[in-house]
């Protein structure tokens, strides 16, 4: 089986692309799979081809022919592209012509992939790490809390909420000094103990969002705070592994509750133990490799 991947960009670090791109083409070669990431020049030999985030009229051309050669064409989906873009035209047209197409989350492929093409998959991003074991949640009953993104979110989903919370946060972006890295997050949020995940859920964009960043949190031990998105639903069940809500009421509530050492403890222990179990590499790269068996 020889897979090839193209990426939109070149620039492997942004989440999409790294956890749904990067991850799992390293993992395949681990496995003696062939697998190689387009970038230009003379296409290689596939027998797949696997698009992200391609809307330009050169890529679609390619991926026409590369069909008309008999190769299976999957498209990979990591969000809803606005309607009456470019890039939501592209789109359309490679999720109709696509041979597969693997989504982030089931809600993605439910309502928006499913009018476009029926034969889509759910396969979840992978977590960028896991902890041995969830860090020792300290003892005391104002517990830290965590966010970390691009600035421009932080503006769209913390800002206009702040002043209501009933406790403080940290958020690191990448307007911080020092801005946030993939190579130091580990480090900073095994600082803190609560992970929190808001988002403006009258934004029906943002109903798209995969799952990772509540997966990256209950990885790196913390009990999480998250809004009642459909991905977060896939992965957290409210007051076992997590808290959802959907009011800035609802997320001082299980604030409260989590101030509670004990509890703090078994609702991040319970969210690390669901990331082992279903969002490791190996086990995505497993059921990638089915959907593309399949």
């Amino acid at each position: 089986m020889d897979i090839v991947w193209i990426p939109g960009k070149k620039d492997l670090q942004f989440a999409s692309y790294r956890l749904r791109c990067w991850y799992f083409h390293q993992e395949l070669i681990k496995r003696g799979i062939s697998s190689r990431i387009y970038r230009h020049g003379r296409f290689p030999k596939a027998d797949i081809v696997i698009l992200q985030k391609v809307y330009s009229d050169s890529f679609l051309k390619l991926a026409f022919e590369l069909k008309s050669q008999g190769t299976r064409l999957v498209y990979n989906l990591s969000d809803i592209a606005p309607p009456g873009t470019v890039n939501f035209a592209g789109t359309i047209q490679l999720l109709s012509i696509a041979d597969q197409v693997i989504t982030c989350s089931r809600f993605l492929g439910e309502s928006f992939v499913n009018r476009y093409n029926p034969s889509w998959s759910v396969v979840e991003d992978p977590y960028d790490f896991c902890l041995p074991a969830p860090p020792t949640i300290r003892q005391g009953r104002q517990p830290t809390v965590f966010w970390h993104g691009f600035f421009k979110n932080k503006r769209l989903f913390i800002d206009p909420i702040q002043s209501h919370l009933g406790f403080s946060m940290f958020a690191w972006t990448d307007s911080s000094q020092p801005p946030w890295s993939l190579k130091d997050l580990p480090k900073v949020m095994s600082q803190y103990e609560i992970g929190f995940a808001p988002l403006p859920l009258e934004n029906i964009f943002v109903y798209g969002k995969s799952s990772n960043k509540v997966v990256g949190y209950m990885a790196a031990g913390l009990a999480v705070i998250a809004s009642d998105h459909p991905a977060y639903r896939e992965v957290i069940v409210s007051n076992e592994n997590g808290y959802l809500g959907r009011t800035v009421g609802d997320f001082n509530a299980a604030y409260e509750q989590l101030r509670d050492p004990i509890l703090r403890q078994d609702v991040s222990q319970r969210g690390y133990e669901t990331v082992v179990r279903d969002f490791s590499i190996t086990a995505l790269t497993e059921k990638l490799l089915e959907t593309l068996q399949a």
